[in-house]
């Protein structure tokens, strides 16, 4: 592995490889805590290595020093469950596979509520011939395809990757981190699939959505067959396309996916999300439903839930099906929005009106005050507690709030 400023992060780690593993082997690329002595208080043998803008460098430096017989690759804020793992260390000594790709769950939320699957090739025999690629979103499968190695795709071992569990804080920090290399990447490599498809999501990130779709119709352009890259890249042009009100083109993207892997959650939620820009409530409804009932362990992408958000996910569906009438519905589904998103209170609000409309007005005048102690000034909640508060007959009450909502107007 390699790290720095870790110190926090790897006691977690190392515990749960302590007695898996032959040998730990840390590289440390600048780390000013305590992050080396923590390391080989475990064991670990630790060098340093100067950063240079380059996770590959700083991998394959790692590797050098390896002796053992397989590598398993971790980072410094990931786990292992050791009772999975000692069954994989077991075919290790049967398999003539080169490496194995296994399942990164890395939950997107405290909760671990919203967690995103991707696949890649973390354990790999020790060949000076295996080594990582590029300098940014490194991987070692191009070099054990290119040797003519096998790679095995495993489902149900897999490691747990706690970095996202700040998710919008992290996304903030590494497409910072990552924009610079990537731009470094695309100079050495102008033609590189995946970089200018990472580089044109962090380019929507940034909200230069012209610079983003340039790279994106360049994938295509260049694209040969029907990779992760190309996948990912239909994704995010179908979701463009269908937020602008073009939505035959963005279904036409979406129809392509669907050709190579109807399993895949996230073609689902996107379109849904075409559909529900349209007005297309039925349509939208099914789609999202989906997302839930698909088999997503039969999808052949290398990542899965990477683009839905199931608090939105959630939220969407209750609109949809109250669209659509289905009152009962609504309601069950703006209750799992707001087990996922207790303090929004726009998921409180959501949930309020669907009571309302179950008849259920003592509860939603609940929901809508703890709405508004999370966001007092909020005018559509004052609007929608004074409603209700008149109706119901509580003049008293539904006076005090309408001076609240004079003051929030202006």
């Amino acid at each position: 592995m390699i790290a720095k400023n870790e110190e926090a992060n790897l006691p977690r780690v190392l515990s749960s490889v302590c007695g898996l593993v032959d040998e730990i082997i840390l590289v440390d690329t600048g780390s000013l805590d305590r992050t080396r002595e923590v390391a080989r208080s475990f064991g670990a043998r630790v060098y340093d290595f100067p950063w240079c803008d380059d996770f590959a460098a700083a991998r394959n430096e790692a590797l050098r020093h390896a002796t053992g017989e397989w590598i398993l690759v971790l980072d410094a804020d990931d786990e292992v469950d050791k009772a999975e793992f000692l069954r994989l260390k077991a075919l290790l000594g049967v398999t003539d596979c080169t490496g194995f790709m296994l399942p990164i769950r890395s939950p997107l939320d405290r909760e671990g509520r919203n967690v995103m699957t991707n696949y890649l090739v973390r354990v790999f025999r020790n060949d000076p011939r295996v080594r990582f690629r590029r300098r940014v979103h490194e991987t070692v499968e191009g070099a054990i395809l290119s040797m003519g190695g096998k790679i095995f795709r495993l489902t149900t071992i897999a490691i747990l990757h706690h970095g996202y569990r700040e998710a919008k804080k992290v996304a903030e920090k590494v497409s910072s981190r990552n924009f610079r290399l990537l731009l470094l990447a695309l100079k050495e490599n102008p033609k590189d699939l995946d970089i200018l498809a990472y580089l044109g999501r962090s380019y929507l990130f940034r909200g230069e959505k012209k610079k983003a779709r340039a790279l994106f119709e360049k994938v295509l352009r260049l694209s040969k067959g029907f990779g992760f890259s190309t996948l990912s890249v239909h994704l995010d042009l179908a979701f463009m396309e269908g937020m602008e009100g073009n939505t035959e083109k963005a279904l036409e993207y979406l129809a392509r996916i669907k050709e190579h892997d109807p399993y895949l959650p996230d073609l689902w939620y996107v379109y849904g999300k075409v559909y529900e820009r349209a007005g297309e409530w039925e349509k939208a409804l099914e789609s999202f439903e989906k997302v839930l009932t698909v088999d997503a362990t039969k999808s052949t992408s290398l990542m899965v839930f990477f683009r839905v958000d199931f608090a939105d996910l959630h939220v969407a569906l209750a609109q949809c099906a109250a669209m659509m009438g289905d009152e009962e519905k609504a309601e069950c589904y703006a209750r799992k929005a707001f087990e996922h998103c207790p303090e929004d209170p726009g998921v409180l609000n959501n949930l309020a009106i669907a009571l309302i409309r179950r008849g259920r007005a003592e509860e939603a005048e609940e929901y809508l005050e703890r709405a508004l102690r999370l966001d007092p000034g909020n005018g559509t909640i004052l609007g929608n507690l004074l409603q209700l508060l008149v109706e119901e007959g509580k003049i008293d009450r539904a006076k005090s709030y309408l001076v609240r909502l004079r003051e929030s107007l202006g």
